[in-house]
């Protein structure tokens, strides 16, 4: 237990990003190791883009691998983190969209992966559609900008042929911009948030929360193998109602994996039973 206290503290740790993320995490890993992260300077842009130049080439967790493999390429040893966000929209309510943050850490000596996600419903996605400059300002207003960055699009049907503008760092220069493009489009302009993790607030706050679950599963030791990073992987849901005690959708088990030899594990949710209220029998 002494040697797995002291695991991290001697290591060097780097994350590949090309938006800043470093910064956003760094001050958890000096608390925690002693330790500040490095930036590993990669072109994550070519593993996909918010704005819609660049699809992504995977799921967020294998995009996240490609994104480590390209890394290691430029630096061979000391523990890399990646990281992948995504947004979707929230089932029911289309027009909120749920944040959904994916970590990835390796330490080359002993070839482990440790996995972090956190989901939050605290995102400031959001799209507007417009030709008039005064509501257009409202809702750049509403979303914080210029703290939150605001991306101008053209509208053109197939991406690489739209006009696509970012890195506006005043309301002057995004006015200016907005006309132009106005001019030189005929069809109204698109103004979305900006979700590159150093134009957005929201996101790094998000972010951080990964991080924070990160350094857990870092200290989580498998009991089989004593490899760092035996984490949640997955739920199983069917906690029963407290009053039918029929199975409800509410999770009745967590399960944690080792990443490096496969030992699951299955623990019980906290609450015995799930609130009648989210039962599909008792509140149909």
């Amino acid at each position: 237990m002494t040697e797995n206290k002291f695991r991290w503290q001697n290591m060097h740790f780097w994350m590949a990003t090309k938006h800043e993320k470093a910064a956003i995490l760094s001050t958890l890993f000096e608390n925690e190791f002693q330790q500040s992260i490095q930036t590993l300077q990669l072109d994550t842009d070519i593993f996909g883009t918010f704005s819609g130049e660049i699809e992504r080439p995977s799921d967020q967790k294998g995009t996240a691998l490609q994104k480590l493999a390209a890394a290691r390429i430029i630096q061979p040893n000391g523990v890399i983190i990646v990281s992948e966000g995504a947004f979707f929209p929230y089932p029911d309510m289309p027009l909120l969209h749920v944040n959904v943050e994916v970590l990835l850490l390796h330490e080359p000596i002993q070839n482990v992966y440790v996995w972090s996600e956190y989901t939050s419903l605290q995102s400031n996605a959001a799209r507007l559609t417009t030709s008039n400059w005064r509501e257009a300002n409202q809702f750049v207003g509403k979303l914080g900008f210029p703290e939150t960055g605001i991306i101008l699009m053209s509208q053109e049907k197939k991406v690489e042929d739209r006009i696509i503008i970012k890195n506006l760092y005043s309301l002057q220069e995004l006015e200016e911009q907005f006309i132009l493009l106005s001019k030189h489009e005929t069809a109204p302009i698109i103004l979305e948030t900006d979700l590159r993790a150093m134009r957005n607030p929201v996101r790094q706050k998000n972010i951080f929360e990964a991080g924070k679950k990160l350094i857990e599963n870092m200290k989580s030791y498998c009991p089989n193998c004593s490899i760092p990073g035996f984490a949640i992987q997955s739920v199983e849901s069917g906690l029963p109602c407290a009053w039918c005690n029929m199975p409800t959708r509410n999770t009745a088990f967590y399960i944690r994996k080792c990443s490096h030899c496969n030992f699951e594990e299955k623990k019980s949710a906290e609450k015995p039973f799930a609130d009648p209220g989210t039962c599909d029998q008792c509140n149909p």
